[in-house]
This record gives C-alpha cells, sequence and structure tokens, in this order.
C-alpha cells in the first residue's frame, strides 16, 4: 500500500480542512475530478500580446464579437472557429499559431490537458459531449 497522497488526495483534504459542509457533499476525491483542455496565449517564458483594433487586425465576422482591443491569442480562436467546420484539437492549436506567425506575433500558443486525449483525431469542443 502506497503511503503517497496523489493530487485528488491533498485537494480533497485541503477542500475538507476549507469547507467541511461543501466536503459532506463530495463523497470522494473522485467527485473532484474534472476534465480542463486549455489553450493559453504562450509558452511560459513569453507575453501573450493585446490587440488595439482586433477588427483590423484579425478581420472578424461582424457576428463574432463587438471588436475593440483584445487578446491575439483569443481573435486568432475565433477567426480560426468561425471558418466552420470540425477541426480537431491538433488542427485548431496549428491553425492559430499559423495565424499569429503570418501576423507577426512572436507568441507560440499551448495546448494544456488535465486528462489524455487524441489532438489528431479528437474532434475541438468547448463542452464535451
Amino acid at each position: 500500500v502506497s503511503t503517497q497522497s496523489t493530487w485528488g488526495d491533498d485537494l480533497f483534504q485541503e477542500l475538507e480542512k476549507k469547507a467541511p459542509e461543501l466536503s459532506r457533499a463530495v463523497t470522494s476525491q473522485r467527485d473532484l475530478m474534472c476534465e480542463v483542455v486549455m489553450f493559453s496565449g504562450c509558452m511560459d517564458q513569453q507575453t501573450s500580446a493585446d490587440v488595439g483594433n482586433v477588427n483590423a487586425v484579425f478581420q472578424l465576422p461582424a457576428d463574432v464579437g463587438p471588436g475593440g482591443a483584445g487578446g491575439a491569442l483569443t481573435n486568432a480562436l475565433l477567426k480560426v472557429l468561425a471558418q466552420g467546420g470540425e477541426p480537431t484539437f491538433i488542427q485548431v492549436l496549428e491553425q492559430v499559431r499559423s495565424m499569429l506567425e503570418q501576423l507577426k506575433f512572436t507568441q507560440i500558443p499551448q495546448l494544456s490537458s488535465s486528462v489524455n486525449i487524441d489532438v489528431q483525431s479528437e474532434k475541438f469542443y468547448f463542452v464535451p459531449s
């Protein structure tokens, strides 16, 4: 029997200390587990760029948002997704990276996940089905 705790064990123990009434509702550490897939704007040693006029830079469709200022990754992602289709996670990442590079941004977006996903074949989603 291992005496090492896992991240989930530590999280559950912390929850019990800080919110005992909530921890009673969460019957096990398994209830705390969730799936998180995240695009970040850049690598750890980089800075994500902001854009003063996203409409001028990204030429987004009018129904995508109000325009104005915004993040380079956010707007590149919106532009890629506005093209439609059912791209995989890796296709979205590669298209966003390519777009930012073409627009002379130096940041390199990253994709992280709390669970193993097949980025080559799994379709991009906002909410898992």
